[in-house]
């Protein structure tokens, strides 16, 4: 692939996997592979995020202008608020941390610790809107339950196992990501020493 093809945006990452070798500090051979990784793991998840969050809009908006009772218009709204927030929240976690790593090892570090930084803030970002997933489970019962539509045994069987699902994945998904949350506290940490040295070392050279 050349330079042209990769486009403007795509840093050289066989460049970095050959740079920077006399650092006593760092593999960095093994931190440009992982900056590369990072580098596209969150473009596909942010683009997977978007669609999620339009999914949810469009779904929102059936609910809205085809309403048959004010419970699926307090579940279309409040939708509404909660895809604005997951759509705010994939680019506010990644905000400065999917550039391009520069062309020395401190810029390189920097950009895995803006990285590390944006993993703590998905964590983060994960919990609080699952606990305002929680409160869509009351609006979706209510839904149900206004007299709008039909509840038999084989749908209301559905919707057990829809709502025991849910919670399972909301309270789930924190317990989930908690070694990762602590990994990429120690990251940071361990980084930024690392930075520290590096910027040393250049104004020791200066």
């Amino acid at each position: 692939m050349t330079e042209k093809e990769k486009g403007p945006d795509m840093p050289d990452w066989g460049a970095l996997q050959t740079m920077w070798q006399d650092s006593p500090h760092v593999d960095m051979t093994k931190m440009a592979r992982s900056a590369r990784f990072v580098w596209w793991r969150m473009r596909i998840n942010f683009a997977s995020e978007i669609l999620a969050c339009f999914i949810g809009f469009g779904f929102s908006g059936f609910l809205l202008f085809g309403h048959e009772s004010a419970a699926q218009v307090a579940l279309a709204l409040f939708l509404m608020v909660f895809c604005g927030l997951g759509f705010y929240a994939a680019f506010w976690v990644r905000r400065g941390a999917w550039g391009d790593p520069g062309g020395d090892a401190l810029s390189l570090v920097r950009l895995k610790i803006r990285q590390a930084q944006s993993g703590v803030l998905y964590f983060k970002a994960n919990v609080w809107l699952g606990i305002m997933a929680l409160l869509l489970l009351p609006l979706a019962y209510w839904v149900v339950f206004d007299g709008t539509v039909e509840v038999n045994e084989a749908r209301l069987h559905r919707l057990i196992i829809v709502v025991i699902v849910s919670v399972l994945a909301i309270v789930g998904t924190p317990i989930a990501l908690w070694p990762y949350y602590k990994r990429k506290q120690r990251e940071i940490i361990d980084l930024e020493e690392i930075a520290k040295q590096l910027d040393e070392e250049a104004g020791e050279e200066n």
